[in-house]
């Protein structure tokens, strides 16, 4: 799934300046970890940091950054990096 979903996204995102303007937007102003908007921040807090600190998640935060950067316009969003941070898990 994840490949089709990867390849849907950089073909559409690839075909349409407008996609892109507004695929930005709506992640920069809109997006955030599954459960942080229902959730509180303490607990969202928790599981960020059970999930993806220490290394290996500093690592799976890279990666994930470094995977939607690879996506037109959306070069240098760090949205896992900026989203982590928020709830208090070092990047």
């Amino acid at each position: 799934h994840l490949a089709f979903y990867a390849t849907q996204a950089r073909d559409r995102l690839s075909a349409s300046p407008r996609a892109r303007k507004l695929t930005r937007f709506a992640l920069k102003r809109f997006w955030g970890p599954v459960g942080s908007t229902i959730m509180p921040k303490s607990e969202t807090s928790w599981i960020l940091g059970y999930l993806l600190g220490g290394s290996e998640g500093t690592k799976a935060i890279r990666k994930i950054d470094s995977d939607i950067d690879e996506l037109p316009g959306l070069a240098g969003m760090s949205l896992m990096r900026t989203a982590v941070s928020k709830y208090g898990v070092a990047a």
